[in-house]
């Protein structure tokens, strides 16, 4: 059987969980908001996940945090953030 363990430096969802100080349903949660970016962790075997250590102490790294919530929460072209597309005023008939 080839398993993989955390001497190996990937961490199971249960164990990153732990060694990042959350809750796996918390870990989860900021896997589906993009908070943790997708390049700290891998699917292995199709459904286990696997959180590759190195690179979540990097992320752990302030630096790396800022550019990371930059690239998840960077308005995409053409989207303006905070701004309403107000609808052009139409001639309002009068009687």
């Amino acid at each position: 059987m080839n398993t993989v363990t955390r001497n190996d430096g990937y961490l199971s969802v249960e164990h990153a969980a732990a060694y990042l100080d959350l809750t796996v349903c918390a870990l989860r949660e900021r896997m589906k908001r993009g908070s943790i970016p997708a390049w700290c962790w891998t699917r292995m075997g199709g459904t286990s996940i696997r959180f590759i250590k190195s690179e979540l102490d990097k992320w752990l790294q302030p630096v790396e945090r800022a550019e990371a919530f930059r690239e998840v929460h960077a308005p995409r072209v053409g989207e303006r953030r905070g701004l309403r597309k107000s609808k052009p005023l139409g001639l309002v008939a009068v009687r």
